[in-house]
C-alpha cells in the first residue's frame, strides 16, 4: 500500500508539472512580440545604448509556481536517468472500484466546493468557469442515486486547512487542484472506464475558457510570492485525495 500511495503522489505531481510547463513558451512569445513592436516604433541611436547586459523580464506568478514545483519533482519525473544502474522494480497497477470512485467523487465535490466559494471573493477571477460541483453532483446522482452530496472527513479537513490560508498561499492550492485535473483527466478517466465500466462521467467533460483563467490568475497574482513549502503541501493534500480513488 505504501508503494501504491507513493505512485499515486508521483502521478499527481507529474500531472501538475505538465500543466505549468507550457507557460514558459507563452510568456516568451509575448515578450518577443513586445520587443519587436518597440524596435519598429523607436529610432534610438546606438550612441544612446548602454553597454550593460539587457535585463530579463520579471518572472510571472505562474512561472514562479512552475519553478517551485520543479524543485519538488524527482529525476524520474523530469525525464532524467536514475543514478543507479539497476532498474527500479515494476510497481503494481492501481486498483479502482465503483465504491472508491464514489468516495473520490464525494471528496472531490467537497474540495471543489470550498475552492469555488472562496474564488467568488477574489476580484477578476471567474469562479464559474472551473466550477466542477454541478457536474460531480450529476455523476453521483446518475451512477449512485445520490440526491445530495454528503460531507466526508478528508474533504472537510482539506477545506478547513484552506480557510486558514491567505490569498497568496490559497492560490497555489487552487491552481494545482484545478489544473492538474485537466492535465491528467484523460489518463485517469481511461483507468476508471477500464476498471469500473463507468462511462460518460461529466466530471471529465471539456471546459471551455479554462486557459483564460490562467490569465486571470496571472493578473491577480502580480507581486505575489510562491512559497516552496506551500507548493509541497498542495501536493500532499492532492495526493491524499487521489488515493481515495485508488485504494
Amino acid at each position: 500500500m505504501q508503494r501504491l500511495a507513493h505512485r499515486v503522489i508521483l502521478l499527481f505531481l507529474s500531472l501538475f508539472l505538465s500543466s505549468v510547463l507550457s507557460l514558459r513558451s507563452i510568456h516568451t512569445q509575448s515578450f518577443v512580440r513586445n520587443v519587436r513592436s518597440f524596435s519598429t516604433r523607436s529610432t534610438i541611436s546606438l550612441s544612446c545604448l548602454s553597454p550593460s547586459t539587457p535585463s530579463t523580464p520579471k518572472a510571472s506568478y505562474l512561472q514562479n509556481l512552475k519553478r517551485q514545483s520543479i524543485k519538488l519533482h524527482t529525476s524520474e519525473q523530469l525525464g532524467k536517468k536514475p543514478s543507479s544502474s539497476s532498474p527500479a522494480p515494476p510497481r503494481p497497477p492501481p486498483v479502482i472500484t465503483k465504491e472508491t470512485l464514489k468516495s473520490w467523487l464525494i471528496t472531490s465535490h467537497n474540495v471543489h466546493e470550498s475552492f469555488d466559494l472562496r474564488a467568488t471573493s477574489l476580484p477578476g477571477l471567474d469562479s464559474k468557469i472551473l466550477s466542477m460541483c454541478p457536474k460531480i453532483s450529476s455523476d453521483l446522482s446518475t451512477i449512485y442515486g445520490l440526491d445530495a452530496v454528503p460531507s466526508d472527513d478528508l474533504g472537510s479537513g482539506y477545506s478547513e486547512y484552506l480557510k486558514g490560508l491567505d490569498d497568496e498561499r490559497w492560490m497555489v492550492h487552487y491552481y494545482n487542484f484545478k489544473f492538474a485535473h485537466f492535465a491528467g483527466g484523460k489518463q485517469i478517466y481511461k483507468m476508471i472506464q477500464l476498471q469500473t465500466g463507468v462511462e460518460g462521467l461529466r466530471f471529465y467533460e471539456e471546459v471551455e475558457g479554462r486557459e483564460g483563467v490562467k490569465g486571470m490568475i496571472e493578473k491577480l497574482g502580480e507581486g505575489w510570492k510562491v512559497e516552496e513549502e506551500e507548493v509541497g503541501k498542495s501536493f500532499e493534500w492532492a495526493g491524499k485525495v487521489m488515493r481515495v480513488l485508488m485504494e
